[in-house]
């Protein structure tokens, strides 16, 4: 059984007809056709049937290839169109081709048919496609640009390269009572006072080498000169060929106010960032992936209340020791997990680990309870990169690999071995 292909063929000679078709059967095809020979008799059966490709002689009584064509533009702008004929002008060939047919195959040469269908076929499967993409783009962006204008946070979308400000929504330029067009191609510490310049140039720069970074305390200052203490999380990201940075800049949580841990998805995200960052610029990076000893025991008699609080208590105690561009997460029922995204050698990922460890030893005290408290122990795992592996899937089992490890050997921490 052949490929089905449902042909429209405008001849007059229903002899030609049937030999365009043997060869369409020769060639694999098992077709479906038509035969029309006249204006009103090809629209009426473009406009009642789906057909995949239409073959046009050139000359007939009441019809030729311009005028199928012609038609065949107005009606099904996207189906493949080839004329099929003897001998005709050169030039008129060439004229038809820029219209918009895809192929000429003289009568006496049929065997030619088959691969410029294929052609055809597959020519036009690529413009459906890359029309498809076209419009999902678009309508991406569509959603996109109404979550930006309606955020309920300030968004700055920065030009990566030297810090400008590309695009501001309403509630930023709300927030700081400015006019869009003020702070467009103005450099984000230029939105600050001059005393906190250097520091926001700082965390711009870590924000360059890791891809992520979160700002606790950005002074923005108003129009009006008023210092607005802000939290900045900024995040790299590529639109074509262009570097951005969008940063959203929300009114920071109170300090007794739990801040949510990225959960595991947005944890990879960031790390396959950090990753493709850390293989372009050719440094090394490092996870550290942990869990709590007898957390489930706790979990279980003390609830999932008192475990998030603990693991949040954890969090807060690794965040005080780890820099501003590191990342640390919460990826699993009593696992956390810490990205380093740029590091000189294994030794920076051991001294976090260390602190890591230390910070830990404390009790856990629960605030339901001040009678409650716990204490756990943390196994950490250690992978780098390249070293350990080349990507995301690879680091983290590496790293849980060495976590067990270390739980086994009764250490806090184990590198992994790839």
């Amino acid at each position: 059984m052949g490929e089905s292909l449902r042909v429209l063929v405008v001849d007059d000679s229903a002899d030609d007809a049937e030999l365009l078709l043997q060869a369409l059967r020769g060639g694999g095809y098992e077709p479906t056709a038509k035969v029309v020979s006249t204006p009103e008799a090809m629209r009426q059966a473009l406009e009642s049937e789906e057909w995949d490709v239409i073959t046009s002689d050139h000359a007939m009584p009441q019809f030729s290839a311009p005028a199928s064509l012609a038609l065949a533009r107005e009606l099904r702008p996207d189906l493949p169109f080839i004329i099929v004929s003897g001998e005709i002008d050169l030039g008129l060939a060439v004229s038809l081709l820029r219209a918009g047919a895809q192929d000429y195959i003289q009568k006496s040469n049929l065997g030619e048919v088959v691969p410029a269908i294929g052609r055809a076929l597959r020519a036009g499967q690529a413009r459906r496609e890359a029309e498809q993409a076209r419009k999902m783009l678009e309508d991406s962006e569509l959603r996109y640009r109404r979550i930006f204008e309606t955020a309920g946070d300030g968004v700055l979308i920065l030009k990566a390269a030297s810090g400008e400000v590309d695009d501001a929504n309403p509630c930023l330029t709300e927030m700081l009572g400015y006019a869009k067009p003020e702070i467009l191609r103005k450099p984000l510490w230029e939105l600050c006072g001059s005393s906190h310049q250097e520091a926001v140039k700082r965390a711009f720069a870590a924000l360059q080498e890791s891809g992520y970074v979160c700002y606790r305390g950005l002074p923005l200052r108003t129009r009006e000169g008023r210092d607005l203490d802000l939290e900045f999380v900024g995040k790299v990201y590529l639109a074509g060929d262009a570097r951005l940075v969008q940063c959203n800049i929300r009114t920071p949580a109170r300090p007794d106010e739990p801040r949510p841990l990225p959960d595991r998805t947005l944890f990879q995200d960031r790390m396959s960032q950090a990753i493709n960052l850390a293989e372009r610029n050719r440094y090394k990076l490092s996870l550290l992936y942990l869990d709590l000893d007898d957390f489930e025991t706790v979990f279980s008699a003390l609830g999932h209340e008192s475990g998030d609080e603990i693991l949040n208590d954890a969090a807060s105690r690794i965040l005080r020791r780890v820099r501003v561009s590191d990342t640390v997460a919460r990826v699993g029922s009593g696992e956390l997990a810490v990205l380093l995204p740029r590091i000189a050698s294994p030794g920076d990922a051991e001294i976090v680990a260390k602190k890591i460890t230390n910070a830990l030893i404390e009790c856990f005290k629960l605030s339901s309870d001040d009678q409650n408290e716990a204490q756990l122990a943390a196994n950490i795992g250690i992978a780098i990169f390249p070293t350990d592996g080349p990507d995301m899937d690879a680091l983290l089992r590496v790293a849980g690999s060495a976590r067990h490890k270390a739980k086994q050997t009764g250490g806090n921490y184990s590198f992994g071995t790839a």
